[in-house]
């Protein structure tokens, strides 16, 4: 199963139980930026991570959760990886 109908699947169940916001945006270097709010969910007490890949400029992405707030950027081919992160994050 790809990573976006995962997350699609999985907020349908989250959304029954808790209030969760999600983002899915473009970004000004034509990238992607993902952002979800787990504060009102099970998952708001999981540790704090970051993952930062500071490859070459195509392969640069940036992962963290903190605060109960899971936040990743990365180039315009990286949205089902980055998605891939908010799930392993979780599993």
């Amino acid at each position: 199963m790809s990573n976006l109908l995962w997350l699609q699947n999985w907020y349908i169940k989250q959304s029954y139980h808790s209030k969760i916001d999600i983002s899915i945006q473009t970004n000004e270097s034509r990238g992607w930026t993902v952002n979800i709010n787990l504060e009102h969910t099970s998952y708001n007490q999981l540790p704090d991570y970051e993952l930062i890949n500071s490859k070459p400029e195509y392969d640069k992405y940036t992962v963290e959760y903190k605060e109960k707030k899971f936040r990743a950027e990365g180039n315009f081919t990286k949205l089902d990886y980055l998605i891939g992160k908010f799930r392993d994050l979780i599993w």
